[in-house]
């Protein structure tokens, strides 16, 4: 079970992380922001059919028919790929760098999104949805992948420049792995980026992570960020150069942090204003 601990402030953040880091150098950990703390750790594929991942177990009719359509969509985007990138991928490009390039590009794949920085996913954690506690998921990725003697068969053929039958039935156990993408893009070195990704399209990831890390549940988690303290701790953000425009490198970032500065300031007025009446009340 992800075990929960709050951290309003952003000292109490800090002094986490601190903690966190200074147990081993040899020890990784990966981390996601999400807005909502309610939200599962399901790849985009996946949400794209819900039905489909409450319903679908291993080697199902539901996961085979999500694997051929998932198929599709990556020869789709392979084919016009070319029309909007200014570098063609190379013959060594696999379904991995397949996959990192299309969730870079909003299309859905079985990847989800982690970063190296506790910063970054505690950003995303309370960009949107000040109304909703955010939260950040955390796993030990070293003790994840340890302790292995071979790698998985869909594991190695993921990593090649050749593609794999992802249509085909798959009988092995649920597994998942994380990785640093190969060629990266600016928004993803600015980010830090790592996935995760599975031999099963339809599957909660944090449930296979826990599994896999269940004999020691310090080696994954979830911070809860209080709604009321996000517009706080994003100002932080800002101030130790943690906002949109250096996550997004280039126009889009600075059109996003044009927004974050107007939603900010919004809230100092409100927030004054508020105090205002409760003092002269």
């Amino acid at each position: 079970m992800w075990q929960k601990e709050y951290l309003s402030d952003w000292a109490e953040f800090t002094k986490r992380f601190g903690a966190m880091f200074s147990v081993s150098p040899e020890t990784s950990y990966l981390f996601r922001g999400q807005a909502n703390d309610k939200w599962q750790l399901i790849p985009t594929i996946a949400r794209a059919f819900p039905k489909a991942v409450a319903e679908s177990l291993v080697d199902t009719a539901q996961e085979a028919l999500v694997r051929r359509l998932e198929e599709r969509g990556r020869d789709e985007f392979r084919s016009q790929a070319h029309r909007f990138l200014k570098e063609l991928p190379t013959q060594t490009f696999g379904a991995l760098d397949w996959w990192v390039s299309m969730q870079h590009y909003r299309a859905p794949t079985r990847l989800l999104d982690w970063t190296a920085s506790p910063a970054v996913a505690l950003y995303f954690a309370v960009a949107e949805e000040w109304e909703s506690d955010g939260g950040i998921l955390y796993f030990n990725q070293t003790k994840l992948h340890r302790g292995r003697t071979e790698t998985p068969r869909w594991e190695g053929e993921l990593g090649g420049g050749h593609d794999v039958a992802w249509t085909q039935a798959v009988v092995e156990k649920p597994t998942i792995m994380a990785f640093s993408p190969k060629y990266k893009t600016d928004r993803m070195a600015a980010q830090q980026a790592w996935f995760t990704v599975s031999n099963l399209a339809l599957v909660n990831h944090g449930a296979i992570i826990e599994e896999t890390l269940t004999h020691d549940q310090s080696d994954y988690g979830q911070i809860i960020v209080p709604a009321d303290a996000k517009p706080r701790i994003m100002a932080e953000l800002k101030r130790a150069n943690v906002g949109a425009e250096t996550l997004f490198p280039g126009i889009d970032g600075l059109g996003l942090s044009i927004s974050e500065a107007m939603r900010l300031s919004y809230q100092h007025f409100h927030d004054l204003e508020l105090k205002f009446r409760q003092d002269n009340a």
